[in-house]
């Protein structure tokens, strides 16, 4: 898959969101889910053409956003 890496992404952010934990912390169980359903939104973004695929080397920097904490 073209997007492993977007799915990585999107797999640890519907683990953290939905169980308020750090990626590291989940079980094997916990990361299968979470990975089945990033193929999918992946798959589903694909098909929309709302995603390109593009090669690893090609992603973005790391995001440098601010903390939404407000502190600076």
């Amino acid at each position: 898959m073209a997007n492993a890496h977007v799915t990585d992404l999107v797999a640890k952010v519907i683990y953290e969101q939905s169980y308020g934990r750090v990626w590291e912390d989940a079980t094997k169980w916990a990361r299968r889910d979470s990975m089945i359903c990033a193929e999918t939104i992946v798959s589903r973004l694909g098909d929309a053409q709302m995603l390109a695929d593009a090669p690893a080397a090609d992603a973005a920097p790391p995001c440098t956003a601010r903390p939404l904490s407000g502190r600076h």
